[in-house]
């Protein structure tokens, strides 16, 4: 066995730090990976709608949107987004609204176009919601 002494005078197997050394070089390129891969997704959603105006941070960003949504004050969040931004603002990366009724009316006449989940399942009051 390999054993080498470091500063404090301690006996190292010298297979033990290279199997370290081989581990955290690993560990390294995955972090790297993964910043690549999360960064490339995110300009991926920034994209997508990047044509629509809206707060610099809900391009890449679903958090001023979701404080929002905690707060109970989306209605507030859109309505200063739509007077900043115009009749289309994004809020999200993958959300838009709209003070239009017009591109309301145009938007969901759209063939196949799905909406939300949330959209078919709502219930107020343990009765069924129709949005209209």
């Amino acid at each position: 066995m390999n054993v080498t002494q470091d500063a404090a005078g301690h006996g190292l197997d010298a297979g033990l730090v290279q199997q370290l050394y081989n581990h955290y070089c690993h560990l390294s390129y995955l972090s790297a990976l993964a910043a690549v891969l999360l960064v490339g997704h995110a300009l991926r959603r920034h994209r997508r709608l990047s044509r629509f105006r809206g707060p610099p941070l809900a391009a890449v960003s679903d958090v001023p949107h979701r404080l929002a949504m905690l707060g109970g004050e989306c209605h507030l969040f859109y309505a200063r987004a739509n007077n900043k931004y115009g009749p289309i603002a994004r809020v999200a990366p993958n959300i838009l609204t709209t003070s239009s009724p017009a591109v309301w009316a145009h938007v969901n006449n759209t063939p196949g176009y799905k909406r939300s989940d949330w959209y078919y399942n709502a219930e107020a009051d343990g009765a069924r919601v129709l949005w209209s």
